[in-house]
């Protein structure tokens, strides 16, 4: 039988703040993973808040080592959330996988953007898929999710360099990756996603966003500290 230990600390927590708005005494309180950022409005915690929390497909969950996930259509394992800005609005995600740029089209059904660096000077990044036999070709970046161990490599080349220049004997053509706003090995296990909707910048660090009907408001914190619960 679960214990109501976890519930009644939660219940305290947000109570103990001196506020009578419902938002957070209603279990909608600032909760965080064992391993990760603070998750609030916009984002919520699966199975842990109601939807109402927060906002549309932005859903989070804590995994079984204490990560924080973000759930993204197609992908194995979803997402490992690693930080949070929320004035600037952006997240830091990575792919266990080492697959992250693959993912980009699905974090934009859910209204996240790759973040493109100030030292990306080509715009895009284009790239064509190799898939090797051995040896180890060092001087491509390896695809490890795309590979097969023992058997094959798939490799990234970029498109716009001429193919002999590449150590591609053997090697046969094996798709595209196209579109990336940055090189392939800066973003191939973690990077910058931003979120414009919902708007909550207007909410400055004395203040929270949340919903209000349909609408976004931004709300003061409640005094003392912040009632966050380790889950």
């Amino acid at each position: 039988m679960r214990s109501p230990l976890p519930s009644l600390f939660l219940f305290f927590l947000c109570f103990a703040h001196g506020t009578t708005d419902s938002h957070h005494h209603d279990g909608c309180c600032a909760k965080r993973c064992r391993h990760g950022p603070e998750v609030r409005f916009p984002f919520w915690l699966k199975n842990r808040q109601s939807p109402e929390c927060g906002y549309r497909d932005f859903n989070l969950s804590c995994d079984r080592d204490g990560q924080t996930k973000l759930s993204v259509p197609n992908t194995p394992q979803g997402l490992v959330v690693e930080n949070i800005d929320y004035h600037s609005q952006f997240v830091i995600l990575q792919d266990p996988t080492k697959c992250l740029p693959f993912w980009i089209p699905n974090l934009s059904l859910l209204g996240f953007s790759a973040y493109k660096e100030p030292s990306s000077y080509q715009d895009p990044y284009n790239y064509t898929l190799f898939k090797c036999p051995s040896p180890e070709r060092t001087e491509m970046t390896e695809l490890a999710c795309r590979s097969e161990p023992g058997s094959y490599k798939v490799y990234a080349v970029d498109s716009s360099t001429y193919v002999g220049e590449w150590p591609l004997v053997y090697c046969e053509r094996n798709g595209s990756l196209d579109w990336l706003p940055n090189p392939i090995s800066s973003m191939i296990a973690k990077a910058r996603f931003d979120w414009k909707e919902p708007d909550c910048s207007e909410c400055t660090k004395d203040r929270l966003c949340r919903r209000n009907g349909s609408n976004i408001e931004c709300i003061p914190r409640p005094h003392g500290h912040p009632g966050i619960v380790l889950i």
